[in-house]
């Protein structure tokens, strides 16, 4: 069971991901259209002048002399009706003159960039900057370059609109395209962001589809660069005591009696390695990866010509090696250690292993066939019923689990997590009592497992009974600290400070979260709660270093990339908060939306 909670933290991860990126970037505040048509290079200057989109044609030929006729002009025009203006010149006009040639100059402009001809609209646009600093003008500039596809000149003239307007939503819009386009992800991320705040619609979803687009991007662009240096580790401590425990135990006397094989040989780091596993610690866990490395390297030269007790020993090395890179969600390396403890000496362990790793990738197909090689090797061995029940019970495959999960049971009383899972069919399917019964039992039979208490609180959190579930995740938390091994590790801790926080109870919570990344430093589950809650607690300083430390401890790219997209949300969050404008207009819109709550409360009481 507990090996099922770490393979479903993904799940609880994604789950959250998109609430979280609506919360940290403000999403669902928008004019979209205006972003996605200058996204294709259709900008259009801000002036009524223009004429509506739908009489907009791409033009197979330009217009520039009817369109930008300047005879009727308050300013100097040479022969050919073009404008003799120099800023001496302007330097001479009154405010009012100043006006009213801009305002010319810009019409002028305007009908050229309606005839397609957005050179000659930029000329005009220039000149009229020269008698007035108008944000509309730097804007119309950008529309023409955005059409002429210069990004950098784009955000060079939307900046100085902005500068002017800060709240210019096509600027805004427009720049955020540009920066996309020249994968400036994060500065593209902030812009649509000012956006949602200024606009101050809700729920878009446009806009949540294009913040989350660009969104993914930067965190690829990160990812790509974490990736280079990326080293695959091991995940928590709980979650390797679990899947290893879901095995029956290889201990040291079973594999080599009253042998101490000799220092330096593939024997004595195998010796070691399973020392370090009935130690099972966080730092054991470590020194047995070190040691079946080295084990397997002194194997190298074993062959299946080899004594059987060598092709034994170095199978059972490549075997655990194999398990560990599956843990590191290194699966092809996994799978090719797997095989090779297979060609040396088989056993159904080996092949079960080999099965995870197919049903890891969904090839289901693949991993029946090792579960039947398995089979024809010992079908009296537990471990092939407990994994072929975990498959089954993920399925929905409720009968099959259960006659698996027994048979397990009866081969091995030793396995918790198969009474655990019985219990769990039998709460899936209704049978209350009968669950609460099964796990009295489990409790009976393993008194010190906080493994029970633990996933019994689950099953009543699920019920909302969370005051008991708090007692029985207390039992667990208690059992655990008693223990000198890894068995749940924090997720007691976890699960307890989950129903806090949902509470509001957030000292208490961040507390618990705080000891649960102390007692287990790679959960990125503790993690990333502490983390969201911080958001909620308007830290987002602090979230962002949670989530970019849940990113490094993401075990797959998959997993990597949500942990640094909530990252990159954050630190956008972190720059609105800087900023005393848009704080305010947070603000502004919070109590806007609580206003409409309540008033919504109120009539339908």
């Amino acid at each position: 069971m507990s090996d099922q909670s770490f393979w479903n933290s993904t799940v609880k991860f994604v789950s959250s991901y998109k609430a979280v990126i609506t919360l940290t970037t403000i999403a669902g505040a928008s004019t979209l259209a205006y972003l996605y048509y200058a996204t294709n290079a259709t900008s259009k200057p801000d002036s009524s002048a223009t004429g509506s989109s739908k009489n907009k044609k791409k033009k197979s030929k330009k217009q520039t002399a009817p369109e930008t006729s300047n005879a009727d002009a308050p300013y100097p025009v040479d022969n050919e009706g073009k404008p003799q203006i120099n800023e001496e010149i302007i330097g001479r006009l009154t405010e009012d003159e100043k006006n009213t040639w801009a305002q010319s100059l810009k019409e002028t402009g305007n009908r050229a960039f309606k005839s397609d001809d957005y050179e000659t609209a930029l000329e005009y646009y220039n000149l009229a900057l020269l008698c007035k600093k108008d944000p509309a003008f730097y804007s119309n500039s950008s529309a023409c370059w955005a059409c002429l596809g210069d990004n950098q000149k784009v955000i060079e003239f939307s900046t100085k609109a902005l500068e002017l307007k800060p709240d210019y939503a096509k600027c805004l819009m427009r720049r955020a395209a540009a920066y996309e386009k020249i994968e400036e992800y994060e500065k593209a991320l902030y812009d649509l962001t000012v956006l949602t705040i200024y606009e101050s619609t809700i729920a878009d979803k446009s806009i949540q589809s294009m913040l989350e687009r660009i969104l993914t991007k930067q965190a690829n662009y990160v990812m790509e660069k974490q990736l280079k240096d990326f080293v695959p580790q091991l995940p928590s401590a709980s979650s390797i005591a679990s899947l290893l425990g879901s095995f029956t135990e290889d201990s040291v006397s079973d594999v080599f009696g009253t042998e101490i094989p000799e220092d330096g040989s593939g024997d004595k780091f195998l010796y070691e390695a399973l020392q370090d596993f009935k130690t099972a610690t966080a730092d054991s866990y470590e020194h047995a990866d070190v040691a079946l490395n080295q084990a397997v390297s002194k194997y190298a030269d074993v062959t299946v010509s080899s004594d059987e007790t060598t092709k034994r020993r170095a199978a059972m090395a490549y075997e655990y090696l194999g398990q560990f890179y599956f843990l590191k969600n290194v699966t092809a390396v996994a799978q090719e250690h797997l095989k090779r403890a297979i060609e040396l000496s088989p056993r159904p362990r080996s092949h079960v292993i080999l099965a995870l790793t197919y049903i890891d990738k969904d090839l289901l197909n693949e991993a029946e066939v090792e579960f039947q090689k398995a089979m024809a090797i010992n079908a009296n061995d537990p471990d092939i019923y407990y994994q072929r029940g975990q498959l089954s019970y993920l399925r929905g495959d409720l009968a099959n689990a259960s006659e698996n999960f027994e048979t397990c049971k009866r081969l091995n009383p030793k396995n918790v997590y198969a009474y655990i899972q019985l219990a769990c069919i039998s709460y899936r399917e209704g049978k209350i009592e009968e669950a609460v019964e099964r796990f009295v039992q489990a409790k009976r039979t393993f008194p010190t497992s906080p493994e029970v208490p633990n996933y019994y609180g689950e099953i009543l959190v699920d019920k909302n009974d969370t005051e008991d579930a708090i007692k029985q995740f207390d039992i667990a938390i208690k059992l655990q600290r008693s223990l000198s091994t890894v068995s749940i590790g924090a997720l007691g801790i976890l699960n307890k400070a989950t129903i806090l926080a949902r509470r509001n109870e957030f000292p208490q919570a961040i507390e618990l979260l705080e000891e649960a990344i102390q007692v287990d430093p790679k959960s990125e589950l503790a993690a990333v709660q502490l983390a969201q809650i911080k958001l909620q607690l308007n830290q987002a300083e602090e979230a962002i270093v949670l989530f970019e430390k849940t990113a490094k401890l993401a075990r797959s790219p998959e997993e990597k990339q949500h942990a640094i997209s909530f990252a990159e949300a954050a630190k956008i969050q972190a720059r609105v908060k800087k900023d005393p404008a848009l704080s305010k207009r947070v603000e502004e819109i919070i109590a806007q939306a609580q206003g409409h709550q309540n008033e919504a409360t109120a009539a339908s009481a």
